[in-house]
């Protein structure tokens, strides 16, 4: 079973990226600071078993969006094809997926760029942060060189992965979301992204995998079909 993306619920999408974009404001003035430091104090971040979660989980979901791509082609869908364009239908799947994931990577590392918010805590290049050098906020047009930590890109990938996850394997919905929620919950209670960096993150995902997958199934694969039959 497949799901469709249609214009309604490709706008409805649009209203929740929208809504975390808001979520995301609130707590950049109201909640990332006093949280960062509970689990600093609590000894919550020294809890190593999240940092498994927030390396390992990333690369299982692109792994799961990579088999059901080519499981559904293949398999599932277009059984009116022949081998050859179900492969190629396979092969245009997966690197219509890697096109938009890298552009949800891109405009992450741009915002990133232009942020320079200071990191929770010190972790890599000697960043200033928080809990080591007691500084909060943005440093505008200086977050090159891993000098910011606004949005989270593993934010960014594991929820654009849970989108196309969702459109490839509708019934396991729910496994997804607990699966991406391990990834910005491991991240916030290991001090490595405030909650804010998480919803910003979430905010980019959606906007661009909706648009990729209401893309792919109303205007990529329609178009290319007669060619592959």
């Amino acid at each position: 079973m497949i799901r469709q993306l249609d214009e309604a619920k490709f706008k409805v999408y649009i209203y929740y990226a929208l809504g975390y974009c808001i979520l995301t404001i609130l707590s950049i003035l109201f909640i990332d600071k006093p949280l960062a430091l509970i689990i600093h104090y609590k000894r919550i971040d020294q809890l190593y078993v999240f940092k498994y979660f927030s390396e390992f989980m990333p690369w299982l979901l692109t792994l799961l969006v990579l088999v059901f791509s080519v499981r559904n082609e293949l398999f599932i869908r277009h059984t009116s094809y022949n081998l050859i364009g179900k492969i190629s239908l396979g092969l245009l799947s997966i690197s219509y997926f890697f096109i938009f994931l890298e552009l949800s990577l891109t405009a992450k590392t741009w915002l990133k760029n232009v942020s320079g918010r200071y990191w929770p805590k010190t972790w890599i290049h000697s960043n200033l942060s928080l809990i080591n050098h007691g500084v909060y906020g943005f440093n505008w047009g200086n977050g090159y060189f891993n000098q910011s930590c606004f949005p989270s890109g593993h934010t960014v990938l594991t929820v654009f992965c849970y989108f196309w996850l969702c459109y490839l394997k509708p019934q396991y919905r729910k496994i997804w979301l607990v699966l991406v929620l391990l990834t910005p919950i491991s991240l916030v209670c290991l001090d490595y992204h405030y909650l804010g960096d998480c919803l910003a993150g979430t905010g980019i995902a959606i906007i661009i995998a909706a648009t990729s997958l209401h893309l792919y199934q109303f205007y990529v694969v329609p178009r290319i079909a007669f060619l592959i039959k």
